[in-house]
């Protein structure tokens, strides 16, 4: 399985790591679990998916962790669309989302 990036993602990926230290260790950790992270992962439509992840630095679990947004494209590719911390934003704009899917497909 291919995991590739969208520039939303690495823009927000970029802001949280100047606040926390370990969430490239948080990020590598969905990568290397994600066959059983995605089995817990909460369908949003078609290919699209949020999961929980844990934030490190926090030592509160994944309830008051990250979420990560990802766009799985034949099963080959999986696409890690936007990351938050949970404390800071309660929900993403789904038009978000559809936009950056929108840009993969073309």
């Amino acid at each position: 399985m291919n995991f590739e990036t969208v520039p939303l993602f690495d823009k927000q990926f970029k802001k949280l790591a100047k606040k926390y230290s370990l969430i490239k260790n948080d990020v590598e950790e969905l990568i290397i679990n994600f066959d059983e992270l995605h089995q817990q992962a909460t369908p949003i439509k078609s290919d699209l998916y949020k999961v929980r992840l844990a934030n490190s630095n926090k030592n509160k679990g994944k309830r008051a962790g990250y979420r990560v947004y990802y766009y799985v494209k034949i099963e080959e590719t999986v696409y890690l669309l936007t990351i938050y911390d949970k404390s800071e934003i309660e929900m993403i704009d789904e038009k978000i989302l559809t936009e950056c899917i929108k840009d993969i497909k073309s």
